[in-house]
């Protein structure tokens, strides 16, 4: 874990090896995430209406969102600022 959050702060500082298009679709997922978590109570309708957004935005649906949904949700996790996220944007 520690390993990865050390690859993750590398990444960030050197530049992310991620395509841009991908990185502003993760850094609006995990935007959206961090707003429907706020209240630290998140409703199925809360994740459902993000879901639903996003899929509009980026065109994915099924497997490719629900990832994009859980690579989000995992760095939100591990984030210590929004400043990862609203960088990219």
């Amino acid at each position: 874990m520690i390993l990865e959050r050390l690859k993750n702060l590398m990444a960030v500082q050197q530049g992310s090896t991620r395509d841009p298009e991908a990185e502003i679709r993760a850094a609006a997922a995990a935007l959206l995430l961090t707003m429907i978590r706020a209240d630290h109570a998140v409703d199925p309708r809360e994740r459902d209406a993000v879901a639903t957004s996003l899929g509009r935005l980026t065109g994915l649906s099924g497997a490719d969102l629900d990832g994009l949904l859980e690579q989000a949700a995992s760095e939100v996790d591990e984030s210590v600022s929004l400043h990862d996220f609203t960088r990219v944007l």
